[in-house]
């Protein structure tokens, strides 16, 4: 059952929305006021806060505020009650991160809908967090344990036989315990960016204007000191227009890494792999093509978290996050994602972002 706090100061509709939605099998807290409902907030966690904007005591906004700064209760989907009438306090409520609002006098049917909407938001991202969970409980360990085997069993061969080793040996061992060590860290990074992502889709944490730069000069910053990047620079061939991006630019390296990863590790060294940015009117295209494996239209049309295509068969570093990540980022920033291949001839990915200039 599905609790919901209500905040009015006036009793006759206060009792009226209980009433409604008791009849609905929603279990209702009543509360007169702002401090009152802070009060009960101390001690129960509802699904859904619907409060009135003028109120004594404390008013609306006020209790917003107090919520949102508050670790336990800032992810609890809040809606205003305001006057028909009072677009500025409409604004203003939107304007301070409400979910939604509902305007007086309203009819069941609306604030029915309005309460559904938001809960089932809320069930859609618990869905999703519990996909990902079971994703991370099934890949987790064989994607962490591959690498670990590589650095404890290259760690107990030096210490087992250090005294009948050459220093060339062992150099070549360390060189084998840190590779393993990169690929952890690098494995760990990716399911980390999945949830950044995840996070500040949630907390709208990055709704301020975000402007970045793409150049060769930042490809190859971000780019180019990566472990698998980095054994192919000579296979590469940058011409990218500069430009001002609406884009994160934390996420915008992390993009361009993953893209250039994928197109790597996914095909032959001595091939090439062209790398291409240009702006076309208000937006900027970028593409970057690789002649490796390719991909059937099947997967392309399937990327999800944890799903690497061919993974048995070609037994590849990595988990699949790549393109998940990048297309879950680019949608986030209101670009795009286009992937065009054929099998065991080419891949192109086209990333178009918003351009800021």
């Amino acid at each position: 059952m599905k609790k919901i706090l209500i905040v009015e100061d006036e009793l006759g509709l206060r009792e009226n929305i209980i009433a409604l939605l008791e009849i609905r099998g929603f279990e209702i807290i009543p509360a007169v006021d702002g401090m009152d409902a802070l009060k009960k907030l101390e001690f129960i966690t509802p699904d859904l806060i619907i409060s009135d904007i003028m109120m004594p005591y404390l008013d609306g906004y006020e209790l917003f505020k107090r919520i949102k700064e508050n670790e336990k209760t800032k992810f609890i989907p809040f809606l205003f009650l305001t006057a028909k009438s009072d677009l500025t306090s409409i604004r203003q409520g939107m304007s301070l991160g409400a979910d939604d609002y509902v305007t007086k006098p309203f009819s069941s049917e609306d604030l029915l809908k309005a309460i559904n909407t938001r809960i089932a938001k809320v069930e859609s991202y618990d869905e999703k967090i519990e996909q990902v969970k079971n994703n991370i409980r099934s890949a987790l360990p064989h994607e962490l344990r591959t690498p670990l085997i590589g650095i404890l069993g290259y760690s107990e061969i030096i210490l087992s036989d250090q005294f009948d080793m050459s220093k060339d040996e062992i150099i070549e061992m360390v060189e084998r315990i840190s590779f393993s060590a990169k690929r952890l860290h690098n494995r760990i990074e990716k399911f980390l960016q999945i949830a950044d992502l995840d996070l500040i889709t949630k907390t709208s944490i990055v709704n301020e204007s975000i402007e970045c730069v793409v150049s060769n000069d930042e490809v190859k910053l971000s780019c180019f000191d990566h472990l698998h990047i980095k054994e192919r620079l000579h296979d590469i061939e940058l011409n990218l227009e500069p430009a001002f991006l609406k884009f994160h630019n934390r996420f915008l390296h992390m993009v361009l890494r993953e893209i250039l990863e994928n197109a790597v590790k996914f095909s032959h060294n001595g091939t090439h792999i062209f790398v291409k940015g240009e702006k076309k009117d208000s937006v900027y295209l970028l593409t970057i093509t690789d002649f490796g494996i390719g991909m059937h239209q099947n997967e392309i049309d399937n990327i999800e978290t944890f799903n690497q295509f061919d993974r048995d068969f070609h037994q590849l570093d990595g988990n699949g996050l790549g393109l998940a990540f990048v297309k879950k980022a680019m949608n986030y920033f209101d670009g795009s994602l286009v992937i065009e291949s054929q099998k065991n001839k080419f891949t192109r990915a086209a990333l178009t972002f918003l351009s800021a200039d």
